[in-house]
């Protein structure tokens, strides 16, 4: 039954148990006869208008302040004289079996109230009954107990007990007559129930129908509950059951129709253009086959974007689809990274676009990682490393990190690159980053050309970390001459134009050490010094570090090897150093003096304006 699933059979086998045997039933709600029929007419033949409800009764115990007074039960009735006279009780009258008495509303009300007592039975059964059971048994565990200590008791004590004994022995007498008249009136209501339904559906099967359609009560298991024929089974299932068409009639409507809507579905074949999912091309399953797919186990935020970065153009490349994506996250993500990809919701390892999300959000530095990008970019240094690794790397933080505007990257640029670097960038004038990226490599090549390289830094600022730790070849004596002797012509060339006197070739110098000296002032911690070269006489440093004694002696020397220098250096060769001369410029760069220097002869190279 579907509003008591456990009620099937439940009624009849109550009827079959005393009062002393107790099924084990789940409680349901009680259900009390309704207000209502009481206000019916008794002629109407509302079965159960004048039943008592089981629920409704008063329990013995709800009456031990008064005297108990149980109402007088009705007298039971042979359930084969019920069925011989068609009277079902004394309180209850027969429905009558004129057609002309029909109301509907009057009939509907009628086998409502059947429903109600129905239930009204099966809360007995199921609930009711044991919590009388279970009180009365209680009960008898009282006096049981009380009875085996009254020997135990001072005669004045026992006196004041036995009234209560005696008390608690009227009440189980009277728990067990009223559990055996309810049992008996079990009996009685189920037969009542029967004699309905038998005479509804022999006599007026046509309303029985419609009501079991509209009430949708009976169930086939409260007939079976019942132990109604197999034929009220049957009537009432095809009674609940939605109507079946008439087959004859619908297999002949579709016959007919069958040529009509073959046409319409060749036409709209013929309109309608099959789309077919493209196969894909050799190319693409060659580049699936040769193609790796990256993997990602865990690490910092940068390669967590730049791992995410490279799946999706190789998810591109390959011509994967979203689903293809997420089903090759299973391979891709190991470790770490694939026990967080277990942990997500459905809908976000089912969507590429929330995945990426949260992806980010987890490895890739938050909800802001701009931070962490411009934190690594702080940290960034050239040091030794070539401008073709330097570059890539310092454009691909400045735009993680989020900063677009030209002479910002110019700025952050020309801080973290070499100083050699920085002062070609400065004296071409370059306004942006690419045209700083373009010197850079301009003078690079020209020093690689040379055999030469860039010095590492004498010291680093607080908190840097160099891009590459291996040193490389640092700058030769022969390299300070040789920049020094280009400088000295094109100085000369830019006299001859401006009418200038021609100058001497260690003019060049001072200024290049004194570039060198502010560099290294700006990140050298400033305190006394007490060292004297004695080359020199200068405070400062020693004559193993003079750079006087090392520039006279590289000049020295390339007198000697003027002619070993001049094959390295191209007759093509642009001079790396010609940013810092511009023709239209009358500055003078090169303006001081060395007083100490005795020697003024002029060095040529090879040059073809």
């Amino acid at each position: 039954m579907s509003d008591h699933p456990q009620s099937t059979n439940s009624v009849h086998s109550a009827e079959n148990n005393s009062h002393q045997v107790i099924p084990e039933l789940t409680p349901s709600e009680t259900l009390s006869t309704p207000a209502h029929m009481a206000q019916l007419p008794p002629h109407h033949g509302i079965p159960f208008g004048q039943t008592r409800s089981r629920s409704a009764v008063q329990s013995p115990t709800q009456t031990q302040t008064t005297a108990f007074q149980r109402p007088a039960p009705r007298t039971p009735i042979n359930p084969a004289t019920v069925a011989a006279t068609a009277t079902p009780r004394p309180s209850v009258a027969p429905m009558p079996i004129e057609p002309d008495f029909f109301d509907d509303d009057q009939l509907r009300l009628y086998y409502q109230q059947l429903k109600n007592n129905y239930h009204d039975l099966v809360q007995y059964v199921q609930q009711g009954r044991q919590e009388h059971v279970n009180r009365r048994d209680q009960l008898i565990n009282g006096i049981q107990t009380i009875t085996s200590t009254l020997s135990f008791i001072p005669p004045q004590q026992r006196a004041q007990l036995e009234p209560v004994i005696l008390g608690q022995q009227q009440e189980v007498l009277a728990l067990d007559q009223y559990l055996d008249e309810l049992d008996q009136q079990l009996q009685i209501d189920r037969q009542a129930m029967i004699h309905e339904f038998n005479t509804a559906y022999n006599q007026h099967p046509d309303h029985f129908r419609n009501l079991i359609h509209d009430i949708e009560w009976p169930t086939p298991d409260v007939c079976q509950d019942l132990q109604l024929s197999a034929e009220v089974v049957q009537f009432v299932r095809q009674a609940l059951s939605p109507p079946m068409p008439d087959l004859n009639y619908t297999t002949h409507q579709q016959i007919n129709e069958m040529p009509i809507q073959t046409t319409k579905l060749t036409k709209k074949e013929q309109n309608q253009e099959i789309t077919v999912p493209p196969r894909l091309s050799a190319t693409i399953m060659e580049r699936r086959h040769h193609t790796k797919i990256p993997t990602f186990h865990n690490g910092d935020p940068t390669a967590a974007q730049h791992w995410l970065e490279k799946y999706v153009r190789i998810c591109e490349y390959l011509q994967f689809t979203p689903e293809d994506r997420l089903d090759e996250l299973n391979v891709a993500l190991e470790g770490p990274a694939i026990q967080w990809f277990s942990t997500l919701h459905a809908d976000q390892q089912n969507d590429f676009d929330r995945f990426k999300s949260v992806f980010l959000m987890h490895f890739g530095g938050g909800t802001q990682p701009s931070r962490n990008a411009l934190a690594d970019l702080k940290r960034l240094r050239q040091n030794t490393t070539p401008m073709s690794k330097f570059a890539p790397e310092i454009t691909d933080l400045l735009i993680r990190a989020e900063i677009y505007n030209n002479p910002l990257q110019l700025d952050f640029f020309c801080d973290r690159v070499h100083p050699k670097l920085q002062e070609a960038i400065y004296m071409r004038g370059a306004t942006t980053l690419q045209a700083a990226i373009e010197i850079c490599n301009e003078v690079e090549y020209n020093l690689s050309r040379a055999g030469l390289t860039l010095q590492p830094y004498a010291t680093l600022p607080q908190g840097t970390t160099p891009i590459s730790a291996t040193p490389e070849k640092a700058l030769t004596p022969e390299y300070n001459t040789i920049t020094t002797q280009n400088a000295q012509y094109k100085q000369q060339v830019n006299n001859r134009y401006n009418n200038k006197n021609r100058f001497d070739s260690n003019h060049n110098k001072n200024n290049r050490f004194n570039n060198n000296k502010s560099y290294n002032n700006n990140y050298q911690t400033k305190q006394k010094e007490t060292r004297t070269c004695h080359y020199c006489k200068k405070v400062g440093h020693l004559i193993a570090e003079c750079r006087k004694k090392q520039f006279n002696d590289s000049r020295n020397n390339a007198k000697s090897n003027a002619q070993m220098a001049t094959p390295a250096v191209d007759d093509e060769w642009i001079d790396i150093f010609q940013h810092m001369l511009p023709t239209n410029d009358s500055r003078n760069i090169c303006n001081q003096q060395d007083n100490n220097t005795t020697d003024t002869t002029s060095l040529r190279f090879h040059f073809h304006p």
